[in-house]
């Protein structure tokens, strides 16, 4: 009774636990390493030793000399300020019917007594209830290629096929979108710690994406579509700005933001990280902080809960106009949040999942970008 509790208070809504564990749960939140819960209070465990957690040589050696398979999941939903609030307050109503101590102790029995799939139903309806939704699925693969004298390691970034709400692209912009994307790839990066730093084989890339060019060309016709290749090639030419295309594509932003938390180790983390959140803009800027002590799941591998919000220097009118730089004086700050989960396998110091969701507030919706990380098994 007591790990449910605590689970329910820091797992994500759609992860609460009663008497079973829902299947789909795949992280059980346990007390932080060294502590023990008893009547539902932390106490430390004076009989566990220096507790596990990974060291940065050992997540160099892990960067440079493994190759693994990753699957990312992403659903980009926009909803009214109407809906968010509706959404909102029916997740709290099934997060408290769960946890008594969130009722007053004169309501406790008709919280306990409430019908919680039809709380579940509410939530699943709410989250419905939006302007407008899309699902990407893709898939990588990332092949470590070494470390140099400065430990600094290489891997070569491989994508696998794009799927749009589980469906290859069908439309011609959709495919010739896709084709684009696939041209970066693979792509050779150099790590300096825990940054993407340097792309070396922009060259080869470069070469080619002229191929594949001169295929579009004679496939593609149109002002659009000559439109979205002529800026493909203005990127694809300039290392420096593809280098800035991959870091902040989503894969690499997470990867890079799971690889500082690994550095960062036991101590409380803060970090700074950009996400791709608006198409046509630069990216924006987030203020993360990790758990202090990571947790240590039923399967034994640590969990690290994040939390952010949106710290980007520009302002909404700055973000709504599409600027790269602040140019606003006295315009109304970016709003945003951050929850994530992040997991990680301590024996062979991978990250084994992140999952959470991204959201900032526009003029006239909320964006919100859930997100899904997982290793798997093959590209």
């Amino acid at each position: 009774m007591d790990l449910m509790f605590y689970h329910n208070r820091y797992a994500p809504s759609s992860d609460i636990i009663g008497d079973s564990i829902p299947e789909h749960v795949a992280v059980i939140f346990g007390p932080p390493i060294g502590y023990a819960l008893k009547d539902g209070m932390l106490y430390q465990n004076s009989s566990l030793k220096e507790s596990i957690w990974i060291n940065k040589y050992e997540v160099l050696q892990n960067i440079g000399n493994t190759t693994l398979d990753y699957a990312l999941e992403l659903e980009f939903v926009r909803h009214s300020y109407q809906q968010l609030a509706d959404l909102e307050a029916a997740q709290e109503a099934a997060i408290a019917a769960r946890i008594p101590e969130a009722a007053s102790q004169n309501n406790i029995h008709q919280v306990e007594e409430m019908d919680h799939e039809a709380l579940d139903a509410a939530v699943e309806a709410a989250k419905k209830n939006c302007l407008g939704k899309q699902m990407l699925q893709l898939h990588y693969r990332w092949e470590g290629q070494g470390l140099n004298a400065q430990n600094n390691p290489t891997a070569i970034l491989y994508a696998g096929p794009v799927y749009i709400a589980n469906m290859q692209p069908q439309g011609p912009i959709e495919k010739l979108a896709a084709t684009i994307g696939q041209a970066v790839y693979p792509a050779k990066l150099r790590f300096s710690y825990a940054e993407i730093y340097d792309l070396t084989n922009h060259g080869d890339l470069f070469s080619k994406w002229q191929q594949t060019k001169a295929k579009m060309l004679q496939e593609y016709t149109g002002d659009y579509a000559d439109g979205i290749i002529a800026k493909a090639d203005s990127y694809l030419q300039d290392k420096a700005l593809l280098l800035e295309r991959i870091q902040h594509t989503w894969f690499c932003c997470l990867y890079q933001l799971v690889v500082r938390i690994q550095f960062a180790g036991m101590e409380a983390y803060h970090t700074q990280m950009d996400f791709p959140m608006v198409v046509g803009c630069s990216v924006i800027r987030y203020k993360i902080v990790a758990e202090k002590h990571p947790f240590c799941n039923a399967k034994g591998k640590v969990v690290v809960y994040l939390q952010g919000s949106a710290c980007d220097e520009r302002s909404l009118e700055d973000i709504q106009q599409k600027k790269k730089h602040a140019f606003s004086s006295n315009g109304k700050p970016i709003e945003g949040s951050l929850t994530a989960t992040a997991v990680f396998d301590t024996t062979h110091q991978y990250i084994d999942q992140l999952f959470g969701h991204i959201r900032i507030h526009l003029r006239d919706y909320c964006k919100t970008v859930g997100f899904g990380l997982y290793k798997k098994q093959g590209l």
